[in-house]
């Protein structure tokens, strides 16, 4: 077998594991918004951590922080209170059940006296439970009154939990002239046979964008209470200069067995060389079990062709 090749080949591989093109991204372990609709983990190419301020609404302590009222025919009524089992943050759920009638729409409302300055926050954000009922909910931020208003709809068409980050002005359209350091009231209101949510936030999200990476790259806006410790440094390409390196691996042990004497040492102790960078890239890229498979296989090629040098 050609020396130079082999020589060659090896300089190819160590260039692939570690000249291979990669883009700077961190793996973030945490909750990130597409489109309204929260989603889980992702490589983020660009992100900005910073401290940003937000206001907690309501958070379990739903029942007073809502006034209720309602309208509907015939005999009717409902009942609220905090649901303990299904809750997507703190301890808690407020939970809105109709006992009675046929028709009945029901509105959650807190009213501020006086009004309170939003004029810094940028988003609101709310957890809503579907049942998949068709119904419309509405979402108002009086600014300071009713005419003039920041105001979301949206259909309960979905099961389960959904979390609504509301950018205002932006998805919750302006009616009148709303002004946002004169908050007058927050309200929440639908036809409902059932009105389930949880932690209603308002806060300023840093402007600036999320591009992040599942497979396809897309752009996402607004990452959940982000935290440094939330960013693992991660290679978006990895898996290209592994499985080229796994292949090369395996072919320098192959050609170990087809080939005699110092040519057979030659290419096992290449081979062990490439399971050592193999192992080494993979143990930095925080897969330290596979890395240190490929650094211990590495290390027995190795010793394997000195031993083979040794005898001829």
């Amino acid at each position: 077998m050609n020396r130079k090749t082999v020589i060659f080949g090896l300089v190819f591989l160590i260039s692939l594991q570690v000249a291979i093109p990669s883009q700077a991204a961190s793996v973030y372990y945490g909750d990130f918004l597409h489109n309204n609709l929260l989603e889980q983990n992702g490589i983020v190419r660009k992100y900005i951590v910073n401290n940003w301020t937000s206001a907690t609404l309501f958070d379990d302590d739903g029942t007073a922080f809502w006034t209720l009222t309602k309208t509907g025919s015939g005999s009717f009524d409902y009942t609220a209170s905090l649901d303990t089992v299904n809750f997507k943050s703190g301890v808690n759920s407020y939970l809105v059940t109709k006992t009675a009638g046929a028709f009945i729409s029901a509105s959650a409302l807190k009213q501020y006296s006086p009004t309170v300055d939003f004029s810094t926050f940028t988003n609101l954000e709310l957890w809503y439970y579907g049942a998949n009922d068709a119904n419309v909910v509405h979402i108002n931020l009086w600014c300071p009154n009713y005419a003039n208003r920041y105001h979301y709809q949206f259909t309960d068409n979905f099961n389960g939990w959904h979390f609504f980050n509301l950018t205002y002005p932006g998805s919750m359209s302006a009616i009148g002239s709303p002004v946002k350091s004169t908050i007058g009231a927050v309200e929440f209101y639908s036809m409902i046979d059932t009105i389930r949510m949880d932690q209603l936030i308002t806060r300023n999200y840093p402007v600036s964008y999320y591009e992040v990476w599942d497979g396809s790259e897309r752009v996402y806006v607004g990452l959940i209470e982000p935290d440094i410790n939330d960013f693992i440094p991660y290679n978006t390409e990895p898996e290209i200069a592994f499985y080229i390196g796994f292949g090369l691996f395996a072919l320098f042990i192959a050609l170990g067995f087809f080939l005699q004497d110092s040519d057979a040492a030659i290419t096992h102790a290449i081979a062990g060389l490439v399971g050592i960078v193999i192992g080494v890239t993979q143990w930095v890229q925080d897969d330290a079990l596979i890395g240190l498979i490929f650094i211990v296989l590495g290390l027995v090629l190795i010793l394997r062709a000195v031993g083979k040098g040794l005898e001829s």
